[in-house]
């Protein structure tokens, strides 16, 4: 990662704890560099709980495409959004499935990404523009209003409430803002990071940490750590440090510009749930996933593609069969939710059509 070393966190770790006279408090490392290019653990069935919970209805307005994601599960239906925005009812049946994009009023951008609402159990389309429109819709697909979140970025759902981030652009110190149900700022939280800021032709390009949140908790990876950003009372709290050794991004290097560099690199997303880290990066063109103990940072499983399987996912076993799973943002308690590709799902189903299904692993 582009990032302070291992050492300087440790330091920081210790100025941060030494406050109250007892002694630094020690965090755990995520071993990252020691699962790269390790075998995939191949007895999943034991090491895990998979089940699928979703099986979305096939109709012409539920036909999932590209990118696909479950945002949230609110009073017990699935919030699924690719380029529609679609919400399941547990058995598959879709009960509202929209798509807003365009130019005109009331509608989102081409690269918007989506949101769920809990406090509204509506939906939030973001725009990709610095000034970052948040057009909020109803269940329904009812227009609602557009709220301009100037110099915000990477909103996520914080419980009923929200947390975003601060635009590079606009502020080059990271700063994480805390917003009501209604997209009002009530606190804010400066911090000593800085986002990264690189220049390539006709401008400029930024690489900022991604804001990560299961229920009411909210951590972002940056400077080789993990750190906690739930309450701004608590400030940037440090909850593990990350050894990348070899494998880690070179500060010096405009990733940018030197995209073909990258692959020689990991750059890992953090998933997280009650109990564990999920680790997520690809590797070769593999997708490559490891789960590790909250508590101790030790490893508790290493998967990846096979060879040639390109990076639809991660082989688990449901039931003796093979399917091909990626994990989605969403979590919940000891649950990860991950969701299967239309040709996985096609290939475990025996058909020549199917939609993307989400299921819940649980490590036993």
């Amino acid at each position: 990662m582009l990032s302070l070393r291992l050492a300087a966190f440790t330091a920081l770790t210790a100025l941060l704890t030494s406050c109250g006279g007892t002694g630094p408090t020690p965090v755990p490392t995520i071993d990252i560099a020691s699962v790269v290019d390790t075998p995939s653990s191949s007895d999943t069935e034991s090491l895990f709980d998979v089940k699928m919970v979703l099986d979305p209805a096939m109709t012409d307005s539920t036909l999932l495409d590209g990118f696909t994601d479950l945002s949230a599960i609110i009073d017990g239906n699935y919030y699924l959004a690719s380029s529609r925005m679609m919400i399941f009812k547990p058995s598959g049946q879709c009960i509202s499935s929209f798509d807003r994009q365009g130019n005109g009023p009331g509608e989102y951008g081409r690269y918007a990404s989506f949101t769920a609402n809990p406090a509204t159990r509506g939906w939030i389309a973001l725009s990709s523009t610095n000034d970052y429109g948040a057009f909020r819709y109803s269940a329904s697909g009812q227009f609602e209003g557009c709220d301009t979140l100037a110099g915000l970025s990477f909103i996520h759902p914080l419980g009923s409430k929200w947390i975003a981030a601060s635009n590079a652009f606009t502020k080059p110190d990271i700063t994480f803002y805390y917003l009501d149900s209604n997209l009002e700022v009530t606190d804010s939280m400066p911090t000593q990071l800085r986002h990264l800021i690189f220049e390539v032709p006709g401008g400029r390009a930024a690489y900022s940490p991604g804001i990560y949140t299961s229920g009411s908790e909210a951590i972002i990876y940056w400077n080789d750590s993990i750190y906690s950003v739930t309450d701004p009372r608590e400030g940037l709290k440090p909850l593990a440090a990350v050894d990348l050794g070899r494998y880690r991004t070179p500060d010096e290097m405009n990733r940018a510009l030197e995209y073909e560099r990258l692959k020689e690199f990991v750059d890992p997303n953090f998933l997280f749930n009650s109990k564990y880290y999920l680790a997520w990066f690809i590797r070769e063109g593999r997708s490559c996933i490891s789960f590790f103990d909250r508590s101790t940072g030790a490893l508790v499983a290493s998967l990846s593609s096979p060879e040639g399987s390109g990076t639809r996912g991660v082989p688990f076993s449901v039931d003796g069969q093979t399917v091909y799973l990626e994990p989605t943002s969403y979590s919940s308690g000891d649950t990860f939710y991950f969701i299967a590709s239309e040709e996985s799902m096609c290939d475990l189903k025996g058909s020549d059509d199917s939609n993307p299904a989400i299921f819940t692993v649980k490590i036993r």
